[in-house]
């Protein structure tokens, strides 16, 4: 999963919410 925002803690939650914002 290539996460375009810095994985500090949780780098899942940036491919998450860039999935939910890409359905919406």
């Amino acid at each position: 999963m290539p996460d375009t925002a810095p994985s500090a803690t949780a780098p899942w939650a940036t491919s998450w919410s860039l999935d939910l914002n890409s359905h919406i």
